[in-house]
């Protein structure tokens, strides 16, 4: 992401970190695939941690109101974060000499069911957190940063928000 160093931090923010959550929604809607796999679904995860970090980073620009955008990435990362959990724990149980096959076969099919469930978990939650009214939401909040911050603070002492 290349930074304009003469202008201020929120007008940077305003041009780049809509862009950057126009690729975070395409990169989600690729992970919410029925054929994505845990992998993609793990990179996933980690773009929208770097979303998530981006986006506090620059907190000063929006107010205390971007933490209500923040939590459904948290949440969005707890989804993908059980998918991964699976995914690993599968990986691990590959190298396991002292269990049976049938041990092996019911912690697979375990971890199997755990991750199909997650993955449901995850795609509903992507489809009703970044659904297409709330990505123009998302959009226009980006956009016009240093706008919320300005307003709250050119508010009279006495007026509530």
């Amino acid at each position: 992401m290349k930074w304009n160093a003469s202008d201020p931090a929120r007008d940077n923010a305003a041009r780049r970190l809509p862009r950057m959550a126009r690729e975070f929604f395409t990169a989600g809607d690729a992970a919410a695939r029925s054929t994505a796999t845990p992998q993609e679904m793990h990179n996933f995860r980690l773009r929208t941690k770097r979303f998530r970090y981006t986006l506090e980073i620059f907190k000063p620009c929006y107010g205390d109101e971007i933490d209500l955008r923040l939590e459904p990435l948290r949440e969005l990362q707890q989804h993908l974060g059980e998918i991964n959990d699976s995914a690993v724990s599968r990986e691990l149980l590959l190298g396991r000499t002292d269990l049976t096959s049938k041990q092996q076969q019911n912690i697979r099919r375990g971890l199997d069911t755990n991750a199909a469930t997650a993955a449901d978990a995850f795609r509903t939650f992507w489809a009703e957190a970044f659904g297409p009214a709330r990505r123009r939401e998302w959009l226009r909040y980006l956009a016009a940063a240093g706008a919320v911050k300005s307003a709250q603070t050119s508010r009279p002492p006495h007026e509530s928000t």
